[in-house]
């Protein structure tokens, strides 16, 4: 079964197992990081991991920027994640940072996707007390600054890697090592970033982790209703107001496009999360087949997002325009300008470039 499986997806190897498992041995004290701006799957992969070393006797400790999103916060533990928006984070962390023994980045190529003022931490501590450095990601171009990394661009999500790597593991009462919650966590990572299977899941490996994961005691009923059936009724009317007023729809470059500034988010009383999956709204108007959402925030700039219905490659656009990443049909950056001068980038890279001059997928 897992030869079939390996056709469609790269599973991390035995190799790469037993380096992990042998830094986690030697860690008493791992310090856990999500990228900038979380969503479900690095949330979702930083709880689930928090928990299972928790469980191993080890004393972790979680960390990341930005906010979590209102629709994540019931997962389990979610409150012990030491938070850092903007300059400010809890006096906690400092001391997190100095007794970490290993740091472990999970769902992020590059430290930079931590944040500015987290990297800037990181690389302090490294070069204070140098420690392990290692990443578990599923995006492209990892950075070499990691000591180790699996890295499979491939794999639907974090998650999916963070399942696969402990699946077949008991504890030392012969239980599984995935517990109801940790199964929870990473399912709630996989259903986020595939966007309920709608997107970067055609392959039988994604549904069979899945499958394991129901069998670990996943709540799938409640994932869905509280990430996809929770929202405000402010929420919902944000979600009129950009598909009536705010998308742009460009026939000829088979695009549209949307942004939100800060006056518009304060309108709605925009909570964290509440922008999750507005980008995918214009895929579900024939023609369309890129989709860019532009947003105004207080520390990181314009946030760009991009998406793509499956038949064009949008990561280069983030690249070549923004400097930004992530796949080939997700992808995203942070610009430091106005949401009219990235727009404006946006647009002049699909003219000049033409749409047929993007990579097609085969």
């Amino acid at each position: 079964m897992k030869e079939e499986l390996n056709r469609y997806t790269s599973l991390p190897t035995q190799e790469e197992r037993e380096t992990l498992e042998r830094y986690l041995a030697a860690s008493r004290t791992p310090l856990l990081f999500g990228h900038i701006s979380p969503d479900g799957d690095s949330v979702g992969s930083v709880l689930a991991m928090l928990h299972l070393l928790r469980n191993r006797g080890k004393k972790p400790i979680a960390t990341m920027a930005g906010h979590i999103p209102n629709t994540l916060t019931w997962l389990p533990a979610n409150e012990e994640i030491l938070m850092m928006v903007g300059n400010d984070y809890p006096p906690q962390l400092d001391k997190a940072f100095k007794e970490a023994d290993l740091l472990i980045a999970l769902d992020f190529n590059l430290p930079s996707r931590t944040g500015k003022v987290m990297v800037e931490k990181i690389t302090k501590a490294l070069k204070e007390r140098p420690r392990p450095f290692i990443a578990i990601d599923h995006h492209e171009s990892p950075s070499s600054e990691f000591d180790f990394i699996i890295s499979k661009p491939d794999a639907a999500a974090t998650a999916e890697l963070v399942t696969e790597l402990f699946r077949d593991n008991l504890n030392e009462k012969g239980e599984r090592e995935i517990t109801p919650e940790i199964a929870t966590c990473l399912l709630t990572g996989i259903i986020t970033d595939t966007g309920l299977f709608n997107h970067s899941s055609s392959y039988p490996a994604i549904f069979e982790a899945t499958a394991d994961l129901l069998r670990c005691g996943a709540d799938k009923t409640k994932i869905v209703n509280k990430v996809y059936h929770s929202f405000s009724p402010d929420r919902f009317r944000l979600e009129g107001f950009v598909r009536y007023e705010k998308i742009v729809f460009d026939n000829q470059l088979k695009t549209a496009y949307f942004s939100l500034s800060l006056d518009e988010q304060k309108q709605y009383k925009v909570l964290p999360g509440d922008t999750e999956g507005l980008v995918n709204i214009p895929l579900d108007v024939e023609g369309v087949e890129i989709s860019a959402f532009f947003k105004e925030t207080l520390y990181e700039g314009i946030k760009v997002s991009l998406r793509s219905k499956g038949n064009l490659i949008v990561n280069d656009i983030a690249k070549e325009v923004f400097g930004g990443g992530g796949h080939i049909f997700a992808a995203g950056a942070e610009y430091e300008g106005s949401i009219e001068g990235a727009i404006a980038l946006f647009l002049e890279y699909l003219h000049t470039h033409k749409i047929t001059e993007i990579e097609k997928t085969h």
